[in-house]
This record gives structure tokens, sequence and C-alpha cells, in this order.
């Protein structure tokens, strides 16, 4: 792996990474960048936003504490992803959440509370569309406090990247590099930086890293998944809008040995807006 720097740095940060390289560099992370792609007849198999779900007949559709159905948010094949290490090669991932509840699902008293927001994985995919729920038409119409509108096909590119600004982390691994703010600030405009879509890497945020202050919670070591806001399209029916309160981007992460082990039961999940 190799740390590529942009173009666009001043002189003195292009400098300092220079001079502190090999530091910077032990930092670098795969991980894999998502975009949205509107796309109409999304089928039940794709990867995507928004839409209808990839569900066997024989698994329940996903309900909050309140025994009211979640929100779909999105689902990842991995077949169609290029490979991350530890992370599966095949199989279906899914996200879902509270529509009818302001925090989308989160909890902010226990941010691994998972009783208002759902992750589920299927290792094999049946392909039998006949084996599916095709009709959705039981689902409530109560997505009042729903950040997501419409749908789109996800693409994926793989990079590396860089340790973020936002990495509870990032004082201690880096942040003794830089002598003064604007460099650091630079830093986390340019370099450092992962706001996006994005599956595995450094997570990003607009307030504050929820392990930062809580060690219990570092235990939820890897960036299962991550949305931010975006409205992508502009026809009514070929299009998203993905709006976390004020602009706000979302978080999912996982302990690294229950990701080894297929694990999706315990996740951590947390949104943050400006």
């Amino acid at each position: 792996m190799e740390l590529n720097l942009p173009n666009n740095l001043s002189p003195e940060l292009r400098q300092l990474l220079e001079e502190h390289r090999a530091i910077v560099a032990a930092t670098l992370k795969p991980c894999v960048e998502i975009q949205f792609v509107p796309q109409r007849d999304l089928t039940l198999w794709q990867s995507k936003i928004g839409g209808s779900p990839y569900l066997p007949k024989t698994v329940d559709y996903p309900k909050g504490e309140n025994g009211t159905e979640l929100q779909f948010l999105a689902q990842i094949n991995f077949a169609e992803v290029p490979h991350l290490p530890d992370f599966p090669e095949a199989g279906m991932l899914q996200f879902y959440m509270a529509a009818d509840d302001d925090l989308y699902g989160a909890n902010f008293e226990d941010y691994s509370k998972s009783e208002n927001f759902r992750v589920l994985y299927f290792p094999e995919i049946e392909a039998d569309e006949t084996q599916l729920v095709t009709d959705f038409s039981f689902l409530p119409d109560n997505d009042d406090y729903s950040p997501l509108s419409g749908a789109a096909a996800l693409q994926f590119t793989k990079k590396f990247e860089p340790m973020s600004w936002g990495d509870y982390q990032f004082n201690d691994r880096l942040g003794h590099l830089f002598e003064t703010d604007e460099l650091r600030w630079e830093y986390a405009e340019k370099v450092g930086r992962s706001e996006g879509h994005r599956i595995g890497g450094y997570p990003g945020f607009t307030q504050t890293d929820p392990r930062e202050y809580d060690e219990a919670y570092r235990t939820f070591d890897c960036l299962l998944f991550q949305l931010d806001s975006e409205e992508v399209g502009t026809q009514k029916d070929c299009r998203v809008d993905l709006m976390w309160g004020d602009t706000g981007i979302a978080n999912f992460f996982i302990k690294s040995d229950a990701l080894k082990r297929r694990d999706f039961s315990e996740i951590l999940f947390n949104w943050d807006c400006c």
C-alpha cells in the first residue's frame, strides 16, 4: 500500500506529510467507496439503497420494539463488491431502521441497543424468486421520520485511505504531527476526510466518534457500513434522497472477531448531523 497525496495540498502540509510519510502510511486501510446510481426496475438480489429487500419467505420481516415493521434501508450483495479482508465474499447484508422514530432507530444512551434497527446477513442467496417475498404491501405507511426516499443501485470502488481526522484514535496516532490548527484542518479537509458512503476503512462524523468517550464501545473496531446524506437523480421515479437530520452521516460498527465469524447480531449504530 502506498500513500498517495492529493495535488492541492499547501506546501507546508505536503512537507509535513512527506517528512512523516511512514507514520501516516502505517494507518492506511482498504475500503470500498459507494456511489448511488439511480436506476429503474431494481432487482431483489442487487445491492441497493431503498426499494424492496431480498427476503426469503422463510424469514420474518424485522420489526421494532413496538411491533411495527422497520424500514428497509440498504442491502449489499457481496458478490458485487471488491473484496476486503475479513469481509464476506458472497451473501447479502441488509440494514433496517425505524421510520416512525425521529432518532431513526438509534439509541444514544446505548448505541448497540438494536430494538429499533436491525442488520441481517444471508450467507447464501436464493435465486428462485418464487421462494422470495415479492409483495410488500403489508408494510405500514409510517415513514414520517424517515431520512430516506426513493431508491438507487450501488456502485463500488476499492481504495486505500489514511486515518480520518474524526476517528477517536487520530490524536494518539497522528495528532502530534500537526503543529498548528490550520495544518490539522487542512489534513481533515483534503487527506483524512472519510465522509461519503463506504464499506470498511475509517469513519466520518459531523460531530464526534461515540467511541471516544466510552471505552466499552471501542470493541466495535471495524466500520461495517457508512451512509452519508446525498440526493441523486432528477426524475421523480428514478432518484434517491437520503438526509440524516441536517446533512448528517450514519455509521454501523462491528467487532472484528464478530465480522470474521459472520455474526451481525451486535452492531453499534450512530448518526450525527450539523
